[in-house]
């Protein structure tokens, strides 16, 4: 509330309310991108699937990304090996995925199937703590194309893809889709209409004593009359919305 040189006094209202949605990802993929839940691999007999289908009328995949990481305190002892369709893309060591974020890998496109199976296993000394692996699970995809293993890939399950405690189940964060630029910046409609407000409503504003109409002004809204109601010594000013800003100017 702040008082105005002529008299009176205003009151900002202000609403950070809002609603930002993301722009649909264009890969090929099971998952929402929500990380409810990971699975991890600290043995070598351990081994993590994703199967990915490849439409017939879908651009060709030039690199695979999956979300994933090791500990903060990985050593090179254990190293993150990732195949596509029985060939090994991609070895790491421990040390270079302790960032927890979308990790990309280039892919030869003679190697996509319509059916294809990206699978994570650890090689080297890993253990529980620090040397491990975790990718992570979206826990409301149903589609049920992600699965584990204890012996090697001889045996998978796709009911519980985790040894953590009670049931993991859903999708591994794991893609196909067009190579990205590590330099490249986002671009202006990458954002338009993403961006939805949810408007404040039924604001109330009181003030001691029996107080007259006040004037609500809005960018989003012709000026209108506010009278407010008076009971038990108080005035009440019910503004019907703040989409983002007002000020309501007391007499």
């Amino acid at each position: 509330v702040l008082r105005r040189a002529a008299g009176g006094r205003a009151v900002h209202l202000v609403n950070s309310d809002f609603a930002y949605q993301l722009p649909d990802s264009p890969d090929i993929r099971d998952d929402g991108g929500q990380a409810g839940a990971r699975s991890f691999l600290a043995a070598t007999a351990w081994r993590m699937r994703k199967t990915l289908l490849l439409p017939a009328e879908a651009p060709r995949p030039q690199a695979l990304r999956f979300f994933g990481h090791t500990c903060f305190a990985a050593t090179d002892a254990v190293q993150v090996v990732v195949s596509l369709n029985g060939r090994d893309l991609a070895t790491y060591p421990g040390s270079q995925l302790r960032e927890a974020t979308w990790h990309e890998i280039a892919v030869p496109t003679d190697l996509l199937r319509p059916v294809n199976e990206v699978v994570f296993r650890v090689t080297g000394q890993p253990n529980g703590h620090p040397d491990w692996f975790a990718l992570k699970i979206d826990t409301t995809a149903t589609t049920s194309r992600s699965a584990w293993s204890a012996d090697a890939g001889a045996t998978w399950s796709t009911a519980d893809l985790s040894l953590d405690p009670g049931t993991q189940n859903g999708e591994f964060l794991v893609r196909l889709g067009a190579a990205t630029d590590p330099a490249a910046v986002a671009r202006p409609e990458d954002f338009m209409g993403r961006l939805t407000v949810r408007p404040a409503r039924e604001v109330a504003v009181q003030v001691r004593g029996a107080a007259g109409p006040a004037q609500l002004l809005s960018p989003d809204s012709p000026p209108r009359e506010i009278v407010p109601t008076v009971a038990a010594g108080v005035s009440t000013y019910l503004v019907p919305e703040v989409p983002i800003y007002a000020v309501l100017l007391l007499p």
